[in-house]
């Protein structure tokens, strides 16, 4: 079967977990070693709702972080300011002061809560 992208979007892992679960269940076994590692990775990473992980993005995104970024603090999911500047600093461009950081520790944590 021929592939083509049409389209590319940054996602969490645990978006990422639901889309391979849905590709597996829709693909005769056995799947490909690639696609086996991948899931054995996304099953040990990717275990929250992947709904408020979009929603988290989003929110991070509506700050003015780059995707790339706020996939990040989704995927990492900081628990201190140290730890958000750490992924900040991974973007030369983007400045940042308390208040930015505070912010993205409350988005990151109310992603978190169930």
């Amino acid at each position: 079967m021929k592939r083509r992208v049409i389209s590319k979007q940054l996602v969490s892992w645990s978006e990422a977990r639901s889309i391979m679960e849905s590709r597996i269940k829709d693909t005769e076994p056995p799947i490909l070693p690639e696609q086996e590692r991948t899931w054995e990775y996304l099953k040990l990473v990717g275990d929250k709702d992947p709904e408020k992980e979009r929603v988290a993005i989003e929110k991070l995104s509506e700050l003015g972080l780059r995707q790339e970024i706020a996939v990040n603090l989704v995927n990492i999911c900081p628990k201190t300011p140290g730890e958000v500047r750490l992924v900040l600093g991974m973007d030369k461009e983007i400045v940042y002061d308390e208040e930015l950081v505070s912010r993205i520790l409350e988005i990151i944590r109310e992603c978190r809560e169930h």
